[in-house]
C-alpha cells in the first residue's frame, strides 16, 4: 500500500505565508488529555530533509526526526484541554477548544487548515480537509507535534500512577 505523502498544494492555493496546519492527538485514548498542535511554515518552496506525513503512519524514530526538525524550522504552539475539561465539555467540543485556543496564540495568520475539526469560534478562514494530515505537509507536521506532546503527557502520567497506559484507541469490545 503506497503511503501519502504530504505536500503544500492547499497552502500555496491559499496563496499566503501565514497559514497554519492544525491537528490533534489524544481523542481515541480512554484516558489522559486531547492535545492541538499548530504548525506554520515560513516558507511553501522549503526543501524538508525529514520525512513528514501522519504521525500513525510514522515510526517512533522518524517522528522524532521529524519532531527535531518542526520545532526548529517552523513557527507552531500547542494546546491541550485536561481530563477533566473533556469530562465537562466532551472529547469532540474539548478538541474545538484546544484547536481554538491556538488561533489565540496566532493572530497573525490568514487562513486555518483542520483535519475536518470545524471551529466555530475563530474569525479566521478555517478549511476543513478530511484526513488532511495525509495530504497537506502543515497539518502533517501538527499530527507529529501533538502526538508527541500527547504521549510525553501520557508517560508523565503513567508515572503518576505508577501503570503503562494505553498511547493510542480503546480497541472495539
Amino acid at each position: 500500500m503506497k503511503k501519502d505523502i504530504p505536500d503544500f498544494s492547499l497552502e500555496v492555493a491559499v496563496n499566503s505565508d501565514f497559514v497554519a496546519g492544525v491537528d490533534e492527538a489524544g481523542r481515541g485514548p480512554l484516558c489522559g488529555p486531547v492535545v492541538a498542535a499548530a504548525v506554520i511554515f515560513k516558507n511553501h518552496n522549503v526543501d524538508i530533509p525529514v520525512i513528514i506525513r501522519d504521525s500513525k503512519q510514522m515510526t517512533k524514530r522518524q517522528r522524532a526526526v521529524a519532531y527535531d526538525w518542526i520545532i526548529n524550522n517552523t513557527i507552531w504552539a500547542v494546546a491541550e484541554c485536561s481530563p477533566s475539561e473533556i469530562d465537562e465539555l466532551n472529547i469532540y467540543r474539548a478538541t474545538q477548544k484546544a484547536m481554538e485556543d491556538l488561533s489565540l496564540k496566532f493572530k497573525h495568520v490568514d487562513g486555518i487548515l483542520t483535519d475536518a475539526m470545524p471551529l466555530p469560534n475563530v474569525e479566521k478562514d478555517v478549511i476543513l480537509i478530511p484526513k488532511g494530515e495525509r495530504v497537506h505537509v502543515s497539518i502533517a507536521a501538527a499530527s507529529i507535534l501533538a502526538r508527541a506532546a500527547f504521549l510525553k503527557e501520557m508517560h508523565e502520567l503513567s508515572k503518576e500512577v505508577k501503570v503503562e497506559l494505553l498511547k493510542g484507541a480503546g480497541g472495539a469490545v
